[in-house]
Formats: structure tokens, C-alpha cells, sequence
């Protein structure tokens, strides 16, 4: 749907599926409204109901006639240039995304063989986090959009000049997360139920995290928004496995079970990787191999 300029009722599905599931997860967590009280069970069915929900949403609103929808008729039927374009973009998306996903899965059983007060630290960090980033992960969808729209309609010159505003938007936004993250620590200390130890830890971990919002924004938007607009998808994995399989977990790793160091300075190794691929990403853009037309 936002590909095809239909950025409002993308939004206003996914919106409602969030209500949907917070209202859900009040209702059937605590047992509210007559029913039962299913605590765990109850935040998995929740969710469950508002993915249904958000589908059926998705495929009512698809079947208008300005949508994208499947064409049952010729599903299995692709052209091979197609295929094969489609194989070559896709699968380094699906690697990156998967050493993503169990790189930062990494860090969270890391974090929590460090203690319990280090592990609650975390995951209250991981929430702060999470929430500031919307703003770069929003920023760098939008940025694939527009800069896959331009190169895709033959305008390279265009999207270059996009791909090279967005880039140095993200710079921005990086600072003001960084503000954002020191400005609302104090706030997010008093509002948890934390030991003071883990406050301490929780305290820490937020400075840490202001400065790896810098990184986490320039490389949400440059990474995954220009360069893979642009069809340059193979980077994004090749610097997850360097940065982050290669540096920052093995230094985690030997820092939380060989070294015992503590655990902020684990921490910071998790929070190493997007920082520290910044230089690399940029010597990266300005190769301009992301400049391409993929259609044909």
C-alpha cells in the first residue's frame, strides 16, 4: 500500500490493529469484562485476534480497484526475468534480516546471563529504545519509497538527490534521538519499579543508548531506505555479518562469560555495531551503486 501512494489507510490499519491488541490485552490478561484470566496466554491471543483483524482490514482495502492485489490467475506464471530479478533482490533482504533478527535475539540472552538486575535494566532499555526508534524506522521506510520511486520512473538524477537529502536528514534525526533519549532517561528511571542496582544499571545503559541512536538512525535510513531503494540489498547483509557477528557479539560474548566485564561495558559491545558501521556505510553511499533502475 505505501509503495503505491496509499500511505493513509496503511497507516490507518495498522493504528487500529494497535488499539485493538492493547485493548485485547488488557481485557484478557487481567480477566477484565467476564473474561477469563489467562496473564501469558492472554497477551499471545491478543495478539493473534489484531493480526487477524489487520489482515482482514488488508485484504477489504486491496480489493478496491487503485490497489495492488494478487493475481490468482497468474500466480505461479511469473516471467523468469522477473524471477530472477526478484531472487537476486530478495534473498541478501532475507539474510539480513535473519542475521538481524538472531543477532539482537543475541544480545538479549547475553544481557540476561548478566543478572537479573542487569536483565530488567535491559529490557526496560529495549522498550525505550524500541519507541524512539519509530522515528528512524518510519524516516527510513518512507526514504526507500521515494528514492525506489524515483529510480524506478528512470529519474536517477532525482533519486540521487533524494538518496543524498535523506542521507543527511538521518544525521539530523540521529541528534535529535540522541537529545530525545538523554531528555526522557530521568522519566523512564521513576517510572519503573526497578532495585536501585538495576537503576544504576537501567541509568547507564540509557546514556549508552543515546549515543548508539546516532548510528541506529543514519543506518535505518541510509541502509535500509536509500540503499536498498536503490537495489544496493547485498550491503545490508555483508555489514550485519561483519559489524555484528564478527565485532560486537564475539566481544559481548567474551566480555560477559570470559572477561566478566560489567555490564555496561557488555552493553556498549552490543550497542558497538551500528556505530561503528557508520564510516562504512558512508564510504558505501558514495559509490553511488544504489543509483540504478531495477525495472525493465
Amino acid at each position: 500500500m505505501k509503495v503505491s501512494e496509499h500511505v493513509k489507510p496503511g497507516a490507518f490499519i495498522s493504528s487500529c490493529a494497535v488499539v485493538l491488541n492493547i485493548c485485547l490485552n488488557a481485557v484478557f490478561i487481567f480477566g477484565l469484562s467476564g473474561a477469563p484470566r489467562m496473564q501469558a496466554d492472554g497477551a499471545a491471543l491478543a495478539t493473534t485476534i489484531s493480526r487477524v483483524f489487520e489482515l482482514a482490514l488488508c485484504i477489504i482495502m486491496s480489493s478496491k480497484t487503485s490497489y495492488i492485489r494478487p493475481a490468482f490467475g497468474r500466480l505461479l506464471r511469473l516471467p523468469g526475468q522477473l524471477r530472477s530479478d526478484f531472487i537476486k533482490q530478495c534473498l541478501p533482504l532475507m539474510g539480513g534480516s535473519l542475521c538481524w533478527g538472531v543477532g539482537f535475539t543475541s544480545y538479549t540472552a547475553i544481557m540476561g546471563h548478566m543478572g537479573t538486575d542487569a536483565a530488567a535494566a535491559n529490557s526496560v532499555a529495549a522498550v525505550a529504545r524500541d519507541l524512539i526508534c519509530c522515528m528512524c524506522n518510519g524516516i527510513g521506510s518512507a526514504a526507500g519509497i521515494i528514492v525506489g520511486n524515483e529510480l524506478g520512473a528512470g529519474r536517477l538524477g532525482m533519486g540521487k538527490a533524494y538518496g543524498i537529502k535523506l542521507r543527511n536528514i538521518s544525521f539530523v534525526l540521529g541528534l535529535i534521538s540522541t537529545v530525545l533519549v538523554l531528555a526522557v532517561t530521568p522519566l523512564v528511571v521513576r517510572m519503573v519499579i526497578l532495585t536501585d542496582q538495576a537503576r544504576k544499571y537501567l541509568m547507564g545503559m540509557m546514556v549508552i543508548m543515546s549515543i548508539y541512536m546516532i548510528g541506529r538512525c543514519v543506518n535505518t535510513v541510509t541502509i535500509n531506505g536509500v540503499l536498498d531503494g536503490g537495489g544496493d540489498a547485498i550491503f545490508d547483509m555483508y555489514s550485519l555479518i561483519v559489524c555484528m557477528w564478527l565485532i560486537a557479539i564475539p566481544l559481548a560474548l567474551s566480555g560477559a562469560f570470559v572477561l566478566h566485564w560489567s555490564p555496561l561495558a557488555v552493553y556498549a559491545c552490543t550497542c558497538l555495531d551500528e556505530v561503528g558501521k557508520i564510516p562504512w556505510v558512508m564510504a558505501r553511499f558514495r559509490k553511488y551503486k544504489w543509483v540504478q533502475d531495477l525495472t525493465r
